[in-house]
């Protein structure tokens, strides 16, 4: 939790709201069950209400991500940026962002929900962590026009303006250059 609190407090965050994080972080690491805010405030010292009203506030997750992946692998090492949406089956009629999502391991669209993920793989290490994980919006008649690639791309390309250093060039195996 050391390095935890250590990102936190260069976070622009308010002194509750970094406290208020590290009882959460700790809580979800003992908390038996959902992740419900009756079932946290069991577990710890906060009430129902003040995991409410705190998860109504805003905070930089892709940047507290970014700061712990670079204290895991280091500033300077070789990175991409890799992009996963995936499927989660789902039945219920109200639950929003139900919609026709390709389910890869069946091989066709089904109804249920996307989790569009952004992972920072690390070439030396060999290994991925995760910057960032949105539900990906349904498609309705407003934005007919959007489509998922549209969703896509905004999606990578606000992450990554935030995250990623100056461009730099990768040399893939018998692909040519990737710039990133």
């Amino acid at each position: 939790m050391d390095l935890a609190e250590k990102i936190l407090n260069e976070l622009p965050l308010t002194k509750p709201q970094r406290k208020f994080l590290l009882i959460l972080f700790t809580t979800i690491l003992v908390v038996r069950g959902k992740a419900t805010f009756r079932n946290l405030s069991r577990y710890s010292r906060p009430s129902e209400q003040t995991y409410s009203r705190h998860f109504t506030q805003a905070v930089d997750f892709v940047a507290f991500n970014r700061q712990l992946i670079d204290a895991t692998f280091g500033q300077d090492s070789e990175r991409i940026l890799a992009f996963d949406p995936t499927f989660i089956p789902k039945a219920g009629r109200h639950t929003f962002g139900r919609d026709h999502f390709w389910n890869g391991s069946k091989s066709r669209a089904e109804k249920g929900l996307e989790l569009s993920t952004l992972a920072v793989v690390d070439l030396q290490h060999r290994q991925g962590l995760t910057l960032s994980a949105r539900q990906t919006r349904p498609s309705t008649e407003e934005t007919s026009t959007e489509t998922l690639i549209d969703q896509y791309l905004e999606r990578h390309c606000s992450v990554k303006i935030r995250v990623m250093r100056p461009l730099s060039i990768v040399q893939a195996p018998d692909k040519g250059s990737v710039v990133f």
